[in-house]
């Protein structure tokens, strides 16, 4: 009689922690598939809202090596993570973000997969182009965005390499082609042709990105600092 006591005693609570360890299982699971559809659902609004910058970020970031290979480095080592720490993880809550180890994967692949099916308007841009090239083709992408462009004198510009104006503004444009990023020669070159050719402000457009000295020296002396591909951002009121 006490083994059989016994025995249902020893059921009853095998029972019981069975029961409680499926219990805490399943809320576990509920718990942490409720997190991930938050969390990614926030996260596809936000790529979303940002996907046309993304594409144009991608397109910044990747270049074609001296051996012909595409290399993507920059763009998948440092600017997803950036747009991801600054962008996604602030408008999590403090409990998806302590989270978000689990599906931060997910959203990267995301950001990877959509961004490469987005297709930007041609610009006729050729990677091969040379420097008086680059200006040219910077005249036209300014004409096409509703500047009236004039070009200054060949050798005796004075930092200022094109002239655009609409009713608002007059601006100098300094076209910048390298194959490293823009450092302080050319913000301090533009900000002298601003003086020289009486002109409301100026701008650095390039190919590519900027030095961190040259960023802040532009934002000191309020010099745009524009890639091609962001040729909208030129304020035009």
């Amino acid at each position: 009689m006490e083994e059989v006591i016994g025995f249902v005693i020893l059921s009853t609570i095998f029972i019981g922690v069975w029961y409680f360890i499926t219990t805490e299982k399943k809320r576990a699971i509920e718990f942490t598939e409720g997190l991930k559809k938050s969390i990614l659902k926030k996260s596809k609004t936000i790529i979303t809202r940002n996907l046309q910058q993304l594409a144009v970020q991608r397109k910044k970031s990747i270049f074609e090596d001296a051996y012909g290979e595409i290399n993507e480095r920059k763009w998948l080592e440092k600017e997803i993570p950036y747009f991801m720490e600054h962008h996604i993880y602030p408008k999590l809550t403090q409990e998806e973000l302590l989270n978000i180890f689990l599906f931060s994967g997910e959203i990267y692949d995301d950001i990877v997969n959509r961004v490469k099916e987005v297709r930007l308007p041609k610009t006729g841009y050729d990677p091969k182009m040379t420097g008086f090239q680059f200006e040219d083709f910077c005249s036209e992408l300014l004409k096409k965005n509703g500047w009236h462009v004039r070009k200054t004198k060949p050798g005796a510009d004075q930092g200022v390499d094109l002239i655009i104006n609409n009713k608002n503004w007059s601006i100098g444009v300094q076209c910048k082609k390298y194959a490293r990023p823009i450092g302080n020669k050319a913000v301090q070159e533009i900000k002298a042709g601003i003086a020289h050719y009486d002109l409301d402000r100026g701008i650095v457009l390039t190919n590519n990105k900027f030095t961190k000295s040259a960023i802040e020296l532009a934002k000191s002396n309020n010099i745009g600092l524009i890639h091609y591909l962001e040729i909208d951002k030129i304020k035009t009121n």
